[in-house]
């Protein structure tokens, strides 16, 4: 059974025992009792799918996100680029592949710049 988890949104998991609720918790994952967990982007992936994964005796943990500039919903393994690439290790900024083949590409490019900008600014202040 493969765990999915949405970035972004308040998702269910399975009871995962003590230890790896605590190492989710310091990898920057939120809980609320009434809502389940809550990935945020900024949170450590790869530990994130370690702590999931060895509590529930190796099951594969498949991160589920939104394009950056359309909104559409993806995993790693709908992109192309999945064999050389995952959210874990890289941007969880990702675009869909109708986006990266289409003339949002540019849009995707300018909103990385303007982000680096941003990024900049911030440390000059």
């Amino acid at each position: 059974m493969v765990i999915k988890v949405k970035l972004d949104e308040w998702v269910r998991l399975p009871r995962l025992g003590t230890e790896a609720f605590k190492e989710l918790m310091r990898a920057g994952v939120r809980y609320d009792t009434g809502r389940g967990f809550l990935v945020p982007r900024g949170a450590d992936l790869l530990r994130i799918k370690r702590a999931i994964s060895g509590a529930l005796t190796g099951a594969p943990v498949e991160f589920e996100f939104k394009c950056v500039l359309c909104g559409r919903e993806m995993s790693c393994e709908d992109c192309e680029y999945h064999d050389v690439c995952s959210i874990e290790t890289s941007s969880p900024s990702c675009i869909c592949s109708n986006c990266a083949k289409s003339a949002s590409f540019e849009a995707y490019m300018e909103w990385w710049r303007e982000l680096s900008q941003d990024s900049t600014r911030g440390l000059q202040a």
